[in-house]
């Protein structure tokens, strides 16, 4: 039977646990998720009456995308028996691969279409569960006053926030349309704007809105907060006095990792140079290390800068 479509507006809820842009990173999400009461070693619902959201972009970059539906598709449903809540938000890179912009897709899912015989699009077309699924998700869930979206609400797209319901369907209802033909038709360009719609928005960050502007967003659409992904931000982050929060928690989850690693290292190898009589060479040793973290940490930013800018979509 037909899938019911995701509601759009949701009472307050006790508890919300929300993470973005996983990409593929099936272990990655698994480990956050049981870090934080969500799922058991089993991979099973744990988080009771409380909900979990996903804001957009579980596509594309990882090999593991089809992995990470089928376990929040899973979760959705251990989620509704306990009385708790699974929303997954589409994001941008979920409208990338439904109309065949398929730049960031791992060369993993391009080869099983091939040998499949179909296009990868079409791996994810309206008969299959999944497929049937993501057509059927929002791309703006609000839950008592916070807002959850992908990209965000640009002053320009205002009017699509003012009536989510419709907004949602005119999404559900383009995807799979041909990337030329959703951004000429004016009907539904303004979804696809790189710039400004609902899945691309960056202005909360990159100085196109400041804080009156967002608090003047909050006013007309009586929200208390905007909850987003999509930018990448070295850490979960507030911005504009607790208006904006982003959310990009995979990268968080891969820098601790790092950094316990590089600590029990550190302090093994000092033991080692200690009990050799050799600690002028260890001490020559971190000189070396946090002169190339130095370098690393600044080729890391710039490859930052470059990947917000050429993360836009192509004219």
């Amino acid at each position: 039977p037909p899938l019911p479509v995701a509601t759009a507006l949701l009472p307050p809820a006790a508890r919300i646990v929300a993470v973005s842009d996983i990409h593929g990173q099936y272990g990655l999400l698994v480990k956050l998720l049981r870090a934080n009461g969500v799922i058991d070693e089993q991979d099973r619902w744990t988080l009771g009456r409380d909900t979990l959201v996903i804001a957009g972009d579980v596509f594309d970059r990882g090999p593991q995308v089809t992995d990470v539906f089928w376990l929040l598709y899973g979760l959705q449903q251990q989620a509704t028996a306990a009385g708790g809540a699974v929303h997954f938000v589409l994001g941008n890179h979920e409208t990338m691969v439904l109309y065949d912009d398929l730049r960031y897709v791992n060369p993993k899912y391009l080869r099983s279409a091939q040998l499949l015989g179909r296009s990868y699009p079409q791996l994810y077309g309206a008969d299959s569960v999944i497929g049937q699924w993501l057509r059927t998700r929002p791309v703006l869930l609000r839950v008592g006053g916070t807002l959850f979206l992908h990209g965000g609400i640009s002053p320009e797209a205002l009017q699509l926030a003012l009536d989510p319901a419709a907004t949602n369907a005119a999404y559900q209802a383009s995807l799979g349309r041909p990337k030329a033909e959703v951004k000429a038709d004016p009907a539904t360009a303004p979804l696809y704007d790189g710039k400004t719609s609902p899945i691309w928005y960056r202005g909360y960050f990159d100085g196109r809105l400041d804080t009156a502007g967002v608090q003047n967003l909050l006013d007309q659409l009586g929200l208390e907060r905007i909850v987003v992904g999509h930018t990448s931000m070295p850490h979960v982050s507030t911005f504009h006095g607790g208006r904006v929060i982003a959310i990009v928690v995979v990268v968080v989850l891969v820098a601790l990792i790092l950094s316990l690693r590089a600590i029990a290292g550190f302090f093994t190898d000092y033991l080692w140079f200690q009990a050799a009589g050799a600690e002028s060479v260890w001490s020559t040793q971190i000189k070396v290390k946090v002169g190339l973290a130095a370098g690393f940490t600044l080729a890391f930013f710039a490859l930052l800068w470059v990947n917000l800018v050429l993360a836009d979509p192509l004219p």
